[in-house]
């Protein structure tokens, strides 16, 4: 049985994960960050993946209403896609710093993930990163 395809449904992730990225970006993507994020979208656009990501973004959506948060499992959550069109808490970037203020981007080199790295002042503009 052939399901048919959402219509638009690359452009709709592409709009909304590139919202998503300016929006945790705001001074510029950083080039690591943005070459893993055309690298997964490239992936997608010629994959029979699409429909699945939209309707995980739809989802997605409706579950920020309700203030619910989703549990992803598998490969999947190491996705920037699914990071920016989700409603999950788990960011699959390596560790670093970002400053919204000047765009100063430091990747950490560290054995530990899932926690958050302590405040410190951005070399370049003072800001607290």
């Amino acid at each position: 049985m052939k399901l048919s395809v959402i219509q638009n449904a690359f452009e709709n992730v592409k709009k909304f994960s590139q919202e998503k990225l300016v929006e945790k970006y705001p001074n510029g993507v950083p080039e690591a960050i943005q070459k893993r994020y055309l690298q997964e979208l490239t992936f997608l656009e010629n994959s029979d993946c699409i429909d699945d990501f939209e309707i995980f973004r739809c989802l997605s959506e409706e579950a920020k209403k309700s203030n619910t948060l989703m549990n992803m499992r598998g490969t999947v959550s190491g996705s920037i896609l699914c990071y920016l069109l989700g409603n999950h808490s788990f960011n699959p970037l390596s560790t670093h710093y970002y400053c919204t203020e000047c765009g100063y981007y430091e990747k950490v080199d560290t054995h530990l993930f899932g926690i958050d790295l302590p405040s410190r002042k951005c070399p370049c503009c003072n800001t607290k990163m």
